[in-house]
């Protein structure tokens, strides 16, 4: 007897490259499959919002990473008109994601003689907007986006690259790792949270290409260290958010000082920023050509 399909059984839930399939055809199908997999989502959000918003997000941002992979490849004009239709799906979930996961990470904020008061009139707030939240937002919010994964998901095939060889997986990746290498030296240098903020969105994209290649490679040190600095950089985006969200609440918040608050927040920002700049200087230092040819060597010569 068949079994029902849910959301977590329609298309792939990462991306994945099929070692059964060749290489191109492999590679339309796990972007496919994680557009696949945001649809099903999609159609499911009123059954449980929260995990469908954040399952959409992760999925189209897969789907971004795996393009962003083969852009050379691709007629330009068609990969930055996916590109720019995806982010605007994913950027309409912001507001959602954000009240779903603010007052949490409110509760989870270590507290001090200074900001203990504050905190706790800043969770009661966002649980208040979180409760007031229309029923059926995030199905329709997911519903709007809906139509451009399709047409993307429906276009695909005849968009990607016809003919892809190892050597050229090699090259993308190298290009991938030099955008995140040069993200990297540049969220050194200033330090601001605008640039660590775009240098996680580069690991995060190189993390995503790396999952595609785990069922050839397995899952190397690299794809470990790679998810655990997307983490950790994530605290620090998290921290972020949660200042800005101090700034734009501080009218609700009755008169309190919020000012301990906001200088604690800036504080844990810059210190977490630090430690995440440094505990991957190893991959960003080294050569992008060398950190390709380290992963994909046996690949690359079991083809030649």
């Amino acid at each position: 007897m068949n079994q029902p399909q849910t959301a977590d059984t329609i298309g792939n839930k990462v991306l994945a490259l099929d070692p059964e399939r060749p290489l191109a055809e492999a590679l339309h199908d796990a972007i496919d499959g994680v557009l696949t997999y945001a649809l099903g989502w999609a159609t499911r959000a009123d059954q449980d919002p929260v995990k469908a918003v954040h399952e959409y997000r992760k999925s189209i941002r897969r789907a971004r990473a795996g393009l962003k992979l083969v852009r050379e490849f691709m007629d330009a004009k068609t990969h930055r008109a996916y590109q720019d239709r995806l982010r605007v799906a994913v950027r309409a979930t912001s507001p959602l994601r954000d009240a779903d996961v603010l007052p949490g990470r409110v509760a989870e904020h270590p507290p001090t003689d200074d900001t203990r008061i504050p905190l706790a009139a800043l969770h009661a707030v966002l649980e208040h907007e979180r409760a007031s939240r229309p029923d059926g937002l995030a199905g329709e919010t997911l519903a709007d986006g809906q139509e451009v994964v399709s047409a993307i998901s429906k276009s695909l095939e005849a968009a990607l690259p016809h003919a892809f060889t190892w050597a050229d997986m090699q090259a993308a990746l190298q290009a991938s790792h030099r955008r995140a290498r040069d993200a990297w030296k540049l969220a050194r240098k200033k330090g601001s949270y605008e640039e660590v903020h775009a240098f996680r969105k580069r690991v995060k994209e190189l993390r995503y290409q790396l999952e595609m290649l785990r069922p050839h490679t397995g899952q190397t040190e690299i794809h470990t260290r790679l998810s655990d600095l997307a983490e950790q950089l994530g605290e620090v985006t998290d921290l972020g958010v949660l200042r800005h969200t101090v700034e734009s609440h501080e009218c609700k918040l009755e008169g309190l000082d919020v000012a301990p608050l906001q200088s604690q927040l800036s504080d844990s920002i810059k210190e977490k920023t630090s430690s995440g700049l440094d505990s991957c200087a190893d991959l960003f230092e080294q050569q992008p050509g060398a950190f390709a040819s380290r992963l994909l060597h046996t690949l690359t010569r079991s083809e030649a």
